[in-house]
């Protein structure tokens, strides 16, 4: 007899709070630009130009998870997604919606360079309950709000907004 091929894992908690958070968003914001800080696979920029983002960038400080990405990208056909491992400093402009699936310390420690790319939305998880405080305030006194949380177990995504 034949196995059956292994079931997929789920996502992550963080991965699954941040994909509900693309999808609302682009629900009502066709066409907006997003820039995903710490891409991963690039699971979140995919998801958002398959919901109908332009201008999307998904960057990461690891060659190995870049290169993956962009793999996995051309696997599935997605164009229109900028892969790189180029820093905050190295993109222009602001984008509506910023998604940042990282650990609190590096949230904090990015706080400078990611705030001042959010034009509308910042979405960020990665962050256990117990941090969310420190890493929220690190993103207001930026000039942020905070618009909603979500919490999923111990994890907890932060969704802040342009003031």
């Amino acid at each position: 007899s034949t196995t059956p091929p292994p079931l997929p894992r789920p996502p992550h908690p963080t991965t699954s709070l941040c994909l509900a958070a693309v999808d609302e968003f682009m629900k009502t914001h066709a066409g907006c630009s997003v820039l995903d800080v710490g891409t991963g696979t690039g699971v979140l920029a995919f998801a958002a130009k398959k919901l109908g983002s332009g201008l999307t960038i998904a960057v990461d400080n690891d060659p190995v998870s870049v290169e993956l990405a962009k793999e996995c990208a051309e696997e599935n056909g997605l164009t229109g997604i900028e892969l790189s491992e180029k820093t905050l400093e190295q993109i222009p402009g602001t984008f509506d919606l910023v998604l940042a699936n990282i650990l609190a310390n590096t949230l904090i420690a990015l706080a400078p360079l990611i705030a001042p790319k959010v034009k509308h939305r910042l979405v960020m998880a990665g962050v256990l309950v117990h941090q969310a405080d420190e890493v929220k305030q690190a993103y207001l006194s930026r000039g942020l709000v905070s618009v909603g949380e979500v919490i999923e177990g111990e994890w907890i995504r932060l969704d802040l907004a342009r003031a």
